[in-house]
């Protein structure tokens, strides 16, 4: 199901699918972005990124939206998945440092 969301999105993005990890709630949640750089989305962290803009795709598997779609599918074939997970427990573990701030004893 997960996949799925993130192959839809990168049919209709313009530039990147990212999956981020929210600090106040632990979801996990994917959205699109025009640029890498602009429209931040705060208290989150990137747990995995998708460039689908033409130049990353073009050159191997055409300019088309086949191309695309051939593109999406040779990421996932070769995702570090250990490396995602890796992103994520780093995530999780910023989590729960910044909620125990202010939990500890004064003394």
């Amino acid at each position: 199901m997960w996949k799925h969301a993130v192959r839809k999105g990168a049919k209709a993005a313009r530039g990147w699918v990212m999956v981020g990890y929210d600090l106040n709630d632990g979801s996990i949640f994917n959205y699109l972005m025009d640029t890498q750089n602009l429209w931040a989305v705060y208290n989150m962290v990137p747990i995995l990124a998708l460039d689908v803009y033409e130049h990353a795709y073009a050159r191997d598997f055409g300019a088309t939206p086949d191309g695309r779609g051939e593109y999406v599918e040779a990421f996932f074939r070769n995702l570090d998945w250990d490396h995602v997970n890796r992103q994520l427990a780093q995530a999780e573990a910023a989590r729960a440092a910044a909620q125990s701030v202010g939990d500890e004893p004064k003394g």
